[in-house]
């Protein structure tokens, strides 16, 4: 029988090769260059299969390029006389990782069940050789509907596919939807039990508008904002977006937000939909609403299923916003900024109350037009954008760091 040592010194030396192993207890590798971060006060020893001991000279973590991404994996051994990189499945167990064996395939999933490696069973061992990773999770994002999937804030595959089949957006290619999981749309679309649908819908524009605020947010906005208001046409489903400092702007915010739809439509706003909150219920604004002869329903209190249009698109909205800075690792601080992004594609983008149409066709009775994305050219030009101050007429540059299409906007984010 051939024992753990006699594998590692016959082995052909491959340090981009790592043996998925059972019977080891930590992980070990044997090429310095590895590390990340290496502790050599760390000194220990290990016994091999022959009953052998070999010197630990370190331990540390490294990172290893996945599927879904660049994992760290933490108390590695450096162990220079061993001649093969070993991953101890123990260990994997200990740390959160799952491994499935099946049909001569080890998949190695993280806690949410995302897979980051695949190996094929050669030789009645399953080698994990890294530069095939690297290469399988370039293959990944280089694929043209991940590619859309992203730039169109995570958006659910299904829908994108039945847009470019129908061809209702200029310059999307054909989609095809996706097995693997995407790990940012998993940490960004967690969710609780569905509400129930609510068979109402209204006859046009602005006879139903629904309304809802979305904060405080734990980190202000590059302009001091915590909270953003949200109008939804109930006809539409086009939605607008402000963003507040505090609570006490909904009622200035509102103002405005009539007079602009209701001059540019030539409709008059008929019904609010909000919460009991006091930003909605306070005595100007009750006023203004009764001299305006608009009707004014209220959800009964902690009830959130009464409102909810505009609480579905929150929470749209801010699956999106989430899964924008978490893909592209922006600071908390443009959270505003990919809010503002994420209404303009959810304008552009089908719903099922809505068939084959947008809110953008129907709020303005045309398609839009090519979807432009904007791209950086250097890590250069991005480090840059960091180290000195952002003026307004760079922010275009930074907008693909999230995404972002290049639009317009004079919201202040």
């Amino acid at each position: 029988m051939a024992t753990i040592q006699e594998m590692c010194n016959t082995a052909k030396a491959n340090d981009s090769s790592w043996l998925i192993d059972s019977g080891c207890t930590n992980h070990i590798t044997t090429d310095l260059s590895l590390f990340r971060d290496l502790d050599k006060s760390y000194l220990s020893r290990v016994r091999i299969g022959n009953g052998d001991y070999v010197k630990v000279e370190g331990k540390g973590a490294i990172e290893v390029e996945t599927l879904s991404g660049t994992k760290t994996l933490k108390n590695i051994l450096y162990v220079p006389k061993i001649n093969q990189n070993l991953v101890s499945v123990g260990q994997l167990i200990e740390s959160g990782y799952s491994i499935i064996f099946n049909d001569g395939v080890c998949d190695i999933k993280d806690k949410n069940g995302v897979l980051l490696i695949s190996a094929k069973m050669m030789n009645r061992s399953f080698n994990v050789d890294c530069r095939e990773v690297c290469l399988s999770a370039n293959t990944y994002e280089n694929n043209e509907s991940v590619l859309w999937h992203k730039r169109l804030g995570h958006f659910n595959y299904a829908t994108l596919k039945r847009m470019a089949d129908l061809k209702m957006t200029h310059g999307l290619p054909d989609i095809q939807e996706q097995k693997s999981i995407c790990e940012a749309c998993q940490l960004g679309k967690q969710t609780r039990v569905v509400f129930p649908d609510n068979a109402y819908r209204a006859l046009s524009k602005l006879q139903h508008v629904h309304t809802d605020v979305c904060g405080p947010m734990h980190n202000e906005s590059l302009n001091g904002s915590k909270y953003f208001l949200l109008f939804v046409d109930d006809y539409s489903r086009y939605c607008w977006v402000y963003f507040l400092k505090s609570k006490s702007d909904v009622f200035a915010e509102f103002v405005k937000f009539k007079a602009i739809v209701e001059l540019e439509t030539g409709n008059r706003l008929k019904i609010l939909r909000s919460n009991n909150g006091g930003e909605y219920t306070s005595r100007q604004f009750e006023a203004y609403l009764a001299k305006e002869g608009i009707k004014h329903q209220l959800t009964v209190p902690y009830t959130p299923q009464q409102n909810g249009v505009s609480e579905r698109r929150n929470r749209t909205l801010m699956e999106m916003t989430r899964c924008l800075l978490y893909e592209k690792k922006m600071p908390l601080k443009f959270w505003a900024k990919a809010v503002n992004t994420a209404s303009y594609l959810l304008n552009r983008m089908t719903t099922r109350v809505l068939g084959d149409k947008t809110p953008y066709e129907i709020w303005q009775f045309q398609q839009e037009g090519e979807l432009e994305m904007i791209y950086c050219t250097s890590k250069e030009q991005l480090a840059d954008m960091f180290t000195k101050p952002l003026a307004k007429d760079r922010f275009e540059d930074l907008k693909e760091m999230i995404g972002m299409c290049s639009f317009g906007t004079k919201e202040e984010c």
